[in-house]
C-alpha cells in the first residue's frame, strides 16, 4: 500500500481512517508529528484516536533515542542545527502530554469533540506548532489556504469577555494563504495583550477586532483601551519592554518575528489611550 494510507487520515470514512491508523502503528515514522497532531485534532472516533496516540507514542520513543545520540555526538553550539534539535525536543516533550490530555478528557466528557476542553487543547496545539516554526527559522513556513474569519475566531482565548467583531465586508469564504499555526501564535498573543491592557484601563469590553480584503491583500486590526497616552512599536518591541506588571515583554518580540517570517507588515502603536495592532499582507504567496 506504500504511503497511500496517509491520504486516508483525512478521509470522511471512519473505515479508511482506521485502516490508516493501523498501518501507521506499524510504520510510525511515515508521518510527521505535525500531520499526526492535525489528524488527532479532528478525529471524532475514540478508538481511532487511541490508535493515533499509540503512533505518536511510538514516534516519541524512537525520536527520544535519536535525540539523545545526536546531543552526545553534537553538543549545543548555538548553530541552526541546535535550533532544530530544540524544536524537536519541544515537540517530543509536549506532543505526548497533549495526547494524554485528549485521552483523559475523551473518557470524562460525553461530547468531547464539541467541548470547550477540545477547543482549548486545539489552541494549545496551535501555539506549540507556532513556537516550533519560530525555532526552525531556517525552514520556510508551511503555507495553506485558511478562512481568515475562522482563524480570528478560533484563536480568541476562553474568556467571558468577547470582542466586537467588525468585518469590512462579508467574512464568509474569505481566505488567505499562510502558516496558520504561526499566524495563530501572533493572534493569540495580540488578543491576550489587548485583554490585559483593557482590564488594566478599567474597560475590559473595549477590544475590537476588524479586518478586510482587497483583491490580493488582507489586513487585521486589533484595538483596545490602555492606561496611557501614546507609544510606538519601537518603544515596546525589545524584550523586557512592557507596560504590564509581572510581564517580561516577550509577546511583541514573538509577534514581530513571526510576522516577519510570514512576510507580513506588523505595527503596534498607542494614541490617546487606544492601542492598535495592525497586520497586513498578500492573500496568496503566488
Amino acid at each position: 500500500m506504500e504511503k497511500e494510507p496517509l491520504k486516508d487520515l483525512s478521509s470522511s470514512s471512519p473505515t479508511d481512517r482506521a485502516r490508516a491508523a493501523i498501518w501507521l502503528k506499524q510504520n510510525p515514522n511515515e508521518v510527521s508529528t505535525k500531520e499526526l497532531m492535525k489528524a488527532l485534532q479532528v478525529e471524532t472516533v475514540p478508538r481511532i484516536r487511541q490508535s493515533l496516540n499509540a503512533v505518536l507514542q511510538a514516534r516519541q520513543n524512537s525520536n527520544s533515542s535519536t535525540l539523545r545520540k545526536d546531543t552526545i555526538a553534537n553538543p549545543p553550539s548555538g548553530s541552526p542545527a541546535t535550533r532544530l534539535d530544540l524544536a524537536g525536543t519541544l515537540r517530543h516533550e509536549l506532543a505526548p502530554a497533549i495526547g494524554w490530555l485528549r485521552l483523559a478528557a475523551d473518557k470524562e466528557i460525553a461530547d468531547f469533540t464539541n467541548s470547550e476542553t477540545n477547543a482549548a487543547i486545539k489552541k494549545l496545539q496551535r501555539r506549540i506548532d507556532g513556537l516550533v516554526t519560530l525555532i526552525k527559522q531556517d525552514d520556510k513556513p508551511t503555507q495553506r489556504r485558511v478562512g481568515l474569519f475562522d482563524l480570528l475566531v478560533a484563536n480568541w482565548p476562553e474568556e467571558k469577555v468577547l470582542p466586537t467583531w467588525a468585518p469590512d465586508s462579508d467574512p464568509a469564504g474569505q481566505e488567505i494563504e499562510t502558516d496558520d499555526s504561526l499566524l495563530s501564535l501572533v493572534l493569540s498573543n495580540a488578543y491576550q495583550n489587548a485583554l490585559e491592557a483593557a482590564k488594566e484601563a478599567g474597560r475590559p469590553s473595549s477590544v475590537d477586532v476588524s479586518w478586510g480584503f482587497t483583491n490580493d491583500r488582507f489586513w487585521i486590526r486589533i484595538s483596545n483601551a490602555f492606561a496611557g497616552n501614546s507609544f510606538t512599536l519601537q518603544d515596546v518591541l525589545h524584550v523586557g519592554a512592557t507596560s504590564k506588571p509581572a510581564h517580561q515583554g516577550q509577546g511583541l518580540a514573538l509577534m514581530s518575528l513571526a510576522t516577519s517570517l510570514l512576510g507580513l507588515a506588523f505595527n503596534v502603536e498607542g494614541r490617546s489611550g487606544l492601542a492598535t495592532v495592525s497586520i497586513s499582507g498578500r492573500r496568496s504567496s503566488e
